[in-house]
């Protein structure tokens, strides 16, 4: 009978474990600081759900100001955004919401611009107006895939990947540094490594994976050099 006691406490035991456990678990999320003018100012993080989705978290102050979004994001099989929520407040602390959602033949998009609705395959990236970096990681992954270096974005215009250096740092990481042009005046500059964001540097505003932090300074000084590179570049050829 103690025997059986004994027996029959040990399941229950290894049974409640099992259930806390369970209950426990989160999923993994991977961690960048956000550093501004030279000051850890906030964090951004991102993680896959259950449900397949891609949830982000993106926030950081500048003397009471500062942006906070929460972001979820689902992707197709062509690693396309086929809807997206993003909730919070922007620089100025003003209440901010923006909304993607589509079908097989059309997307409906909520914005600053409005609500419009317009044709829609799948093949053409939504590039937000407010939120966290995880479009540009997005983007930065359709490009080095395509054969053209071109990415469409929707509802129109067309992001080109025109320059990938590779970089060896002096911890022995090997990074890629992407140029990307279309999507603005000047063009977007991206650290990754194999097909993952490590760092975006921008101005005094830094975003840099935690494991590769110690490295920041070490990427801007490269950035800064192949920046000034390009200037002296577009200034011959004016």
């Amino acid at each position: 009978m103690k025997h059986s006691l004994k027996t029959a406490l040990i399941a229950i035991l290894f049974i409640s474990a099992c259930k806390e456990s369970k209950l426990s678990e989160t999923p993994q999320k991977v961690i960048y600081d956000v550093v501004f003018r030279d000051d850890i100012a906030g964090v951004y993080e991102k993680w896959q759900s259950e449900d397949g989705k891609y949830g982000f978290y993106y926030t950081y102050t500048d003397r009471g100001r500062g942006p906070e979004y929460t972001e979820e994001i689902a992707l197709n099989e062509g690693n396309f955004i086929v809807k997206q929520n993003i909730k919070g407040v922007n620089y100025l602390k003003v209440s901010t919401e923006e909304s993607f959602t589509s079908t097989e033949t059309t997307a409906l998009s909520n914005n600053l611009m409005g609500i419009s609705e317009g044709e829609f395959k799948g093949d053409q990236l939504y590039f937000r107006y407010d939120g966290s970096p995880a479009i540009y990681e997005i983007l930065a992954q359709l490009l080095l895939k395509s054969e053209t270096k071109k990415v469409p974005i929707y509802p129109e215009g067309e992001a080109i990947l025109t320059s990938k250096k590779s970089v060896s740092l002096s911890d022995g990481s090997n990074v890629d540094l992407l140029i990307i042009k279309g999507l603005d005046l000047n063009p977007v500059y991206l650290w990754m490594k194999d097909d993952q964001m490590v760092a975006k540097i921008s101005g005094n505003l830094h975003i840099i994976r935690k494991d590769l932090s110690v490295m920041r300074l070490e990427l801007k000084e490269l950035q800064d050099g192949i920046e000034d590179e390009s200037l002296l570049l577009v200034a011959k050829n004016l």
